[in-house]
């Protein structure tokens, strides 16, 4: 008796490209799902901000806007970004990933640009950033902690140099001490975890498990994980050189609102804004940032209304930063491909 088979039997089923597998869905609902919290976050913490004050009052602030103070500001926020790509190159170096410095320029106009737009914002725009540069490459591992240590090392900078301008005239508010105690302490731990021996160790045994999910052309042994203390040293020197930019940047639009604080006062409140700032927990850290300058500004009595108009400078100011470096990129992308840059055009 002959046995009947299906008609498709042995044949592929061919996958239809436009279906996602319920595990992909999964994955963006969740993601979708977050940004959606973010966004209902930022919204709730600025309504309740501006329920609380007179709008024609704020509309008037905005106007009398000093606007070359305002430049000077974004002229600071600029010269951030230069010397916190230093600091970068100056680790990526140490670790055997040499990169030009324009190179990582672009990067980093890259990260900014794409954290304006992308869900997720500046997680998003450092994901880039990596995937960007590691494309082609057979150094992945060393490039990945240069851009790990970047952040830690910027984090120690800014805590670093806060609390000790908090030292010397912090306002004695018992909550902004607590943190600064729990962030110097945090921090310190970090940087003895850098610079100690116990780190290549540490290192090794994070890329012997990334080898075993993930096979990839480097061998373990060719990833230099030893970490000299001299150029971590030079890149928390270059990110308190960056921080003491932002807080020049911070003074500008301080005063393009009228509002003058003491340069020490300056810099630690800076330096809690900058790690406040980093926690993804808003969208853009819109409402979170608006917090921020209301409760530290709050401790000189610093009208609600006018923390306000200075927190929307500094996100006017990061959009600017975001879109010239996405400008930039175009048009370097436009020369490639059209051949004005001085090298032959593709072909196709």
């Amino acid at each position: 008796m002959s046995q009947a088979y299906p008609a498709d039997a042995g044949v592929k089923k061919s996958v239809n490209p436009g279906q996602l597998s319920p595990e992909l869905m999964t994955k963006l609902y969740k993601k979708y799902l977050l940004q959606a919290g973010k966004l209902a976050v930022s919204f709730v913490i600025i309504y309740y901000f501006f329920s609380r004050v007179d709008l024609t009052v704020y509309y008037r602030t905005m106007l009398a806007t000093d606007l070359p103070y305002f430049f000077l500001g974004l002229v600071f926020y600029f010269l951030v970004t230069i010397l916190q790509t230093r600091k970068w190159q100056v680790l990526a170096d140490m670790l055997g990933s040499p990169f030009t410095f324009t190179g990582l320029l672009r990067a980093n106009a890259l990260s900014l640009f794409s954290a304006l737009f992308l869900p997720g914002g500046f997680l998003a725009g450092e994901a880039v950033k990596s995937y960007r540069l590691m494309r082609g490459r057979n150094d992945k591992m060393r490039l990945s902690a240069s851009i790990i240590l970047d952040r830690l090392t910027g984090i120690v900078a800014f805590i670093f140099i806060g609390f000790l301008a908090y030292l010397i005239a912090g306002p004695g508010d018992s909550r902004i001490t607590a943190a600064y105690l729990l962030f110097f302490f945090a921090s310190v731990l970090i940087y003895l975890v850098i610079i100690s021996p116990r780190a290549e160790k540490f290192g090794r045994g994070l890329i012997e498990r990334w080898r075993r999910r993930k096979a990839g052309p480097e061998p373990v042994s060719s990833v230099e994980t030893a970490i000299r203390r001299r150029p971590v040293n030079r890149a928390v020197a270059y990110g308190m050189s960056a921080q003491l930019a932002l807080t020049a940047g911070l003074h500008f639009f301080l005063a393009a609102g009228g509002i003058y604080l003491d340069m020490l006062d300056l810099i630690w409140i800076s330096s809690l804004l900058s790690v406040a700032t980093m926690l993804p927990l808003t969208f853009l850290g819109i409402g979170f940032r608006e917090f921020s300058l209301v409760f530290l500004l709050g401790q000189f009595s610093i009208p609600t209304v006018k923390s306000l108009g200075v927190a929307t400078l500094i996100l006017v100011a990061l959009l600017i930063r975001g879109l010239t470096g996405g400008v930039w990129l175009g048009w370097g992308h436009y020369k490639k491909r059209t051949g004005r840059s001085g090298r032959p055009a593709p072909t196709e």
